[in-house]
């Protein structure tokens, strides 16, 4: 899973070409009608909006996960970048080994 960055950027100023939420498959990728779901499964990692800053004030981040379908999911909210960049490489790692524990379960009842 990569981990996809846009340090001074908050959700709404990256555009739409870069950001990976608007990355789709399509079933026929000429006509682009029938969406299968996204490209990657991906996180990203941008400035908060104005209504978070609450929480973590306006020098904040935001971890997004990205999944091939279905809604984006808000993973945490950080005072800095330092510790928004650990947290997402930590999440990686974590549903890297999920996933790898599912397959071998998979495995062994087929």
């Amino acid at each position: 899973m990569e981990i996809i960055k846009f340090k001074d950027k908050t959700w709404t100023e990256i555009p739409k070409q870069d950001n990976p939420t608007f990355d789709y498959k399509y079933d026929d990728p000429r006509l682009q009608e029938h969406i299968i779901g996204r490209r990657h499964h991906c996180l990203l990692i941008c400035k908060v909006l104005p209504y978070e800053y609450k929480a973590v004030s306006n020098d904040g981040y935001v971890v997004i996960e990205i999944p091939i379908t279905g809604d984006v999911i808000r993973r945490g909210l950080f005072w800095n970048f330092d510790n928004a960049e650990l947290f997402a490489s930590a999440l990686v790692i974590v549903v890297e080994l999920a996933a790898k524990k599912r397959y071998k379960n998979l495995e062994k009842h087929s």
